[in-house]
């Protein structure tokens, strides 16, 4: 029988049942229509689509060997090391268009970062997949605004989760 990797599974559970949790009511502030895995360069986001979460999981993973037959992401006596999993947070902005400035769109993409931060710390182990989720790195990058009329939030998070490529099946 074929394995799947623990970070599949994880990455999948944060597609399908984490980031859909972001819905406009409760704690969140934004309506999530479109999560993805898919990277799509910024002009090509569609406003029916937005606000939009694609997943970036092509990261450099530092792993640590615990014991002759486990290894854990990152290190072992930090929990908030691990494999690192970005998620790009886009939602259409405008932009301040009177002298008051406000800084409208960097309201928004501040409130859509706290969705996501929420939306990602609600369940810290992801059903029990890894042992801690964390959040590592935010940065909210207003560049796109005044060509696209897009607000980009990137947040970076590390799971972190033990595996043992020896056992039988092999957890990996």
């Amino acid at each position: 029988m074929a394995v799947t990797p623990k970070i599949e599974t994880a990455i999948e559970y944060i597609r399908q049942t984490t980031l859909p949790a972001i819905n406009g009511s409760g704690n969140y502030n934004n309506n999530i229509k479109t999560v993805t895995r898919n990277f799509k360069p910024y002009d090509m986001w569609k406003t029916a689509e937005l606000p939009a979460i694609m997943i970036v999981d092509d990261l450099l993973v530092t792993l640590t060997e615990m014991t002759a037959l486990q290894y854990t992401t990152g290190a072992i006596e930090r929990i908030d090391d691990g494999a690192g999993v970005t998620l790009i947070g886009l939602l259409r902005a405008e932009w301040d268009k009177d002298e008051v400035n406000t800084g409208i769109a960097s309201s928004n993409a501040s409130l859509l970062y706290s969705d996501i931060v929420i939306a990602m710390l609600a369940d810290r182990t992801l059903n029990n997949i890894v042992e801690n989720v964390s959040v590592a790195t935010y940065r909210k990058n207003l560049d796109f605004v005044f060509s696209n009329r897009l607000a980009v939030v990137v947040v970076n998070f590390n799971l972190n989760y033990i595996f043992t490529p020896n056992s039988n099946p092999p957890i990996i």
